[in-house]
């Protein structure tokens, strides 16, 4: 430790080695810049390639996605989580030993994969409207309305979770009780999201 503050000393002493030391210092803060600035330019580039710029008459630009099949991935992000975290809170609950489980639980499987394909149909139409003309507020309040959708199915898909989650921590003799009102409840949820749209 001593020999180090020796050294340390030294070069304090030499203003010609601090010299070398800031250089090099200045040469690896640089370098260090430069690999951050090029990251973020890919970044930049490939955020930038999967988007066009519009440039709207009162001079504001507006960024679309080129391909409008990705617009759900990119905006519905929270519903598809739910719709996952509700398919893993099923098959946790398929695996408990109860009689017919199974057969109560398919059609909610198949309810939510009918869910998710109206959501994603939904927004993707919502979306190519508003690309035809991305600068008109009208066709902007289209797209937040199929957004606020998108949340408001999210919202109703997190009270699911919820449901099986207290179902799912029950002894097997309780969940045979409460089972069918809980499927029925999730039914009607599910429901009420596939007429989300519609209204």
């Amino acid at each position: 430790m001593e020999e180090d503050y020796k050294e340390a000393q030294k070069v304090i002493e030499k203003p010609e080695s601090n010299k070398q030391v800031l250089a090099v210092s200045v040469r690896e803060f640089a370098d260090l810049r430069l690999k951050f600035l090029s990251e973020l330019a890919y970044l930049q580039l490939k955020f930038l390639s999967a988007y066009e710029k519009i440039k709207c008459p009162d001079g504001n630009l507006v960024l679309i996605l080129k391909d409008p099949n990705k617009a759900f991935e990119t905006y519905g992000k929270s519903f598809k989580i739910n719709v996952q975290a509700i398919i893993d809170f099923l098959k946790n609950l398929k695996a408990k030993p109860i009689v017919d489980v199974d057969k109560k639980i398919e059609p909610i499987f198949a309810s939510l994969g009918s869910v998710e394909f109206t959501m994603r149909e939904m927004f993707k139409s919502a979306y190519i409207f508003y690309t035809t003309n991305p600068c008109d507020e009208k066709f902007k309040d289209f797209l937040r309305k199929a957004y606020q959708d998108i949340i408001n199915a999210a919202n109703k898909l997190q009270t699911i979770k919820a449901m099986l989650d207290t179902l799912i921590k029950m002894k097997p003799e309780e969940i045979k009780v409460e089972l069918d009102t809980i499927i029925d409840k999730i039914k009607e949820i599910l429901g009420e999201i596939n007429n989300i749209p519609k209204k």
